[in-house]
């Protein structure tokens, strides 16, 4: 062929080239057809492949070096396709920067800076509970209220959420804990009569609490010193006079006899003979000192007449104060609490301070009596 190669190459076993083999035009020769395509391209060590974006000027190149291949200068599109391997995608000290995905699908769990998605994302998804969740430290919660059968509130208002979990249902409830330590309902007190919560523990425990009535024994005896509970005395009590624990009502001291006053108006000397029948106003006029009500009325002699029945009246302002009944003796008799016949029978009882109290002889007995003393119990209004 002299100096010069042949355009066709036929029957050749192999081909040794020498020195470079390069194309007479940029970027229009090819090696192969569509029809007729090579077999296989063996690269050596270190081997690289570079796509020109102009004559002389590199642009994306592939470079081979032990076990790797490194693509530079561009990106690698794949379209619709995918990338199909068995080993790693990026290596630990050659890591992936960024990634842009619509899915990721994994059979294992992804880590994420030393630490697997297991222990945050595998309670959430695809799961009933969540067990472990990290604080949510901005941003805004969204979501359904959580029923309070599924361990919510069912309310997003902190009020309303209270009235749903607590176990009150009716007006006057309030919530105690069990022994049980469960808050439970304690019903309100539906009686007329006031109650207060009352609780007595064991002296290491308490016990729940119930509604109950305040007894003497919740209070500490009153004494002269000190406030407390004390019984209230009636009048037969304080007529009495011992009792040493029971205190004094207003009223009940008033209705009794510890607020009587007694009046002796001496009304005829102790020598002196009673006047004649009819006499008025004898021994002149008693002042009464205070207010109150006549609750007993007596009258005594020094020396009892004899035969007959003497008979004394007693006025208040002029009129009398025992209408029917007056102050009679019996014959030997000194004292009207001794007669015979009926009481005296008082039919004006209230009197005023400065109110006048007279004497009146209305029957002597044939022999006549000597002194008059008129006996006045009073209680004071």
């Amino acid at each position: 062929m002299g100096t010069k190669a042949a355009t066709t190459l036929n029957n050749l076993a192999s081909v040794a080239i020498n020195t470079t083999l390069v194309s007479d035009t940029d970027n229009t020769d090819a090696l192969g057809t569509t029809a007729i395509a090579w077999s296989d391209l063996f690269l050596g060590n270190g081997g690289v492949i570079t796509w020109n974006s102009a004559p002389s000027t590199p642009d994306i190149t592939l470079t081979h070096s032990a076990n790797l291949l490194t693509l530079d200068g561009g990106s690698l599109a794949l379209g619709t396709n995918s990338i199909t391997m068995t080993g790693s995608l990026a290596a630990t000290g050659a890591r992936v920067t960024k990634g842009w995905f619509a899915d990721i699908e994994s059979t294992n769990m992804i880590t994420v800076g030393g630490t697997s998605l297991a222990s945050t994302f595998s309670p959430i998804a695809g799961s009933a509970s969540i067990v472990t969740v990290g604080t949510i430290a901005t941003g805004v919660w969204n979501g359904t209220d959580i029923a309070v059968a599924d361990g919510g509130t069912g309310a997003g208002v902190k009020s309303t959420a209270f009235d749903n979990l607590a176990p009150t249902t009716t007006k006057g409830d309030i919530i105690i804990c069990t022994t049980s330590d469960t808050n439970t309902r304690l019903a309100g007190n539906t009686t007329t009569t006031k109650n207060f919560l009352t609780s007595t523990g064991t002296g290491a425990a308490a016990n729940n609490p119930a509604w109950g009535t305040i007894v003497a024994g919740d209070l500490p005896a009153a004494t002269t010193s000190a406030q407390g509970a004390v019984e209230l005395a009636i009048t037969s009590e304080i007529d009495t006079g011992t009792d040493t624990t029971r205190a004094m009502p207003v009223d009940q001291f008033v209705a009794s006899n510890r607020n009587v006053r007694y009046i002796l108006f001496r009304v005829k000397e102790k020598t002196t003979d009673w006047d004649a029948d009819g006499t008025t106003t004898v021994g002149g006029d008693l002042v009464i000192p205070f207010t109150g009500t006549i609750v007993d009325i007596e009258a005594d002699v020094d020396t009892a007449g004899t035969t007959g029945t003497a008979i004394v009246d007693v006025n208040l302002g002029g009129a009398t104060i025992m209408t029917t009944n007056k102050l009679k003796w019996d014959s030997t008799e000194k004292s009207t609490r001794t007669y015979s016949g009926t009481a005296p029978g008082l039919t004006t009882t209230a009197v005023t301070a400065g109110d006048i109290i007279t004497v009146d002889i209305d029957t002597n007995h044939t022999t006549k009596s000597k002194g008059l003393t008129l006996f006045l119990a009073i209680r004071l209004t």
